[in-house]
Order: C-alpha cells, then structure tokens, then sequence
C-alpha cells in the first residue's frame, strides 16, 4: 500500500470515528446518522472523494479557527455565503443552525475532542496534499 493509500485511509477512518462520536452525542438526530451511513458508502464508491472535500471546503477556508482550536468561531459563523454554489443551501443552514446550541452545550472534554478530530483531520489533509 502506497504513503498516499495510507493517508486516505487514515482519514476516511478517522472521519467515519468522528461522525460515529457524532451520532453518539446527538443519538436522536436522524440526519447526522444518514450522514454517517452515506459517507460509508461514498467512501466504497470513491475514497479520495472525503479528504479532497475537507481540503476544499474546510482546510482552506478554516485553517486559522482550527489550529487555534475555536469552536467559539463555527458556532457563530453566518455559513451563507459558502453554500452559494449548492441547491441544498437552506437544508443545510436550517441543520447548522439546529446544531449550534447543542454543541456549544457540550461539555468541555466533549468540545476538546471535536477540535481535536479536526485538529487530525487536518494534519491527515495536509500530508495528502504533499
């Protein structure tokens, strides 16, 4: 297996630990277990497909917040203006915006640990792009 398989995987597998800590958090939240099952399978169909959208969408825009560790930051953005360029936009605001009291309740260690996850997942997207 190449240095870049390896990575691939490293990530797809942590994503799928972090969405799986998800769906633990908010076991009532149907959509957050969709979510889960749906990147399981696009993962089968394309493994590249998860950690070239995180650089995309997330590494390039949210390096900053991320690294600093602001959860603070994505709970109060205004995410508008970067779903201009999809037909889901009001979907997915309504789900940011049901989502965000809910994490900024977490406790403490369970906030640390979501940072972290995107802490790795950025570090796992950094090495792909080498």
């Amino acid at each position: 297996m190449s240095s870049q398989s390896i990575i691939i995987k490293t990530f797809n597998d942590h994503f799928e630990e972090f969405l799986d800590d998800l769906c633990v958090l908010f076991p009532d939240d149907s959509e957050i277990k969709t979510l889960n099952v749906n990147i399981k399978r696009l993962r089968s169909a394309n493994p590249t497909i998860s950690i070239k959208a995180f650089e995309s969408y997330v590494s390039k825009k949210y390096r900053e917040q991320i690294v600093s560790n602001d959860l603070g930051f994505f709970i109060q953005k205004d995410y508008t203006s970067d779903l201009v360029n999809t037909n889901m936009t009001s979907r997915i605001m309504t789900k940011i915006n049901e989502l965000r009291e809910p994490i900024g309740e977490l406790q403490i260690e369970s906030q640390d640990k979501v940072m972290k996850y995107l802490n790795n997942l950025l570090k796992l997207s950094d090495l792909y792009k080498k």
